[in-house]
């Protein structure tokens, strides 16, 4: 294993501890919910790489959210590389592991903390804040996540599908390719393709946020790091976001 590949596996091992974490989230806020039925793949959770023993000590969402906040302060540690090439690399294998555990997803009916941790995740993975801007950035996305849950049901029902239509349109998508240099450095947390991944992402920020911009950072990165997936979802660009936000401001 060469000196890129060491680096990588380094920022692997925290990126798991983020997944397993968001997996543990993921189940305590479906019970919370009362969706039991809805049970959702594990790629971590009661493997060799879960070092939580919960049989004694259930975690609360509460104590599992600070947990995702101290894993994203670990991941900003290891995802700063000097060497422009393997920070490249970098963002773009654990962009796109980020969106193929999201594609996990796609059969939840609602949005949740879950889904507004990838907000914090990309924006570490991508080196665009500083430590010291990172509990800020949790708290407003994560803990206090602005959302329009206060307008009328019916009305808010009638844009999150009209969103939703948007985000996900009438095409088939084919999978992305695995890039196989990697497979023996990064773990999979692949639950379903990139595609499906980055449409659920897309559809869950414009839904909580009552900015753009953390959408429109995610179809930057998405269009740079994995232009290949941004091929297939062509009619997601930062103009199409800002229709979005427009109509959220005509139904206010």
């Amino acid at each position: 294993m060469g000196g890129i590949e060491i680096m990588l596996k380094s920022e692997d091992v925290v990126f798991d501890r983020v997944i397993c974490t968001l997996e543990k989230l993921e189940d305590i806020l479906i019970v919370e919910r009362n969706c039991k039925s809805e049970s959702l793949i594990h790629t971590v959770i009661g493997s060799c790489r879960d070092f939580h023993d919960d049989s004694n000590n259930s975690a609360t969402s509460e104590m599992l959210l600070e947990e995702l906040l101290l894993q994203c302060h670990c991941l900003d540690f290891v995802a700063d590389y000097e060497d422009t090439d393997i920070f490249n690399t970098a963002v773009t294998v654990y962009m796109k592991a980020l969106l193929e555990w999201y594609a996990g997803r796609t059969s939840l009916s609602y949005y949740d903390e879950v889904d507004s941790s990838v907000i914090p995740i990309m924006l570490v993975l991508h080196r665009r804040i500083s430590l010291f801007q990172l509990n800020d950035i949790f708290q407003a996305y994560v803990h206090s996540i602005p959302t329009i849950e206060h307008l009328h049901d019916e009305r808010f029902q009638i844009f999150k599908a009209e969103v939703e239509e948007w985000i996900y349109g009438r095409r088939t998508w084919m999978p992305i390719p695995v890039l196989s240099k990697n497979e023996d450095v990064i773990t999979s947390h692949r639950r379903g393709n990139a595609v499906d991944g980055y449409k659920r992402i897309m559809s869950s920020i414009i839904i909580l946020s009552d900015t753009s911009s953390p959408a429109k950072i995610l179809y930057k990165i998405v269009d740079n790091y994995l232009p290949q997936v941004a091929q297939q979802v062509s009619h997601i660009n930062e103009e199409t976001i800002d229709r979005a936000y427009e109509m959220r401001t005509r139904i206010r």
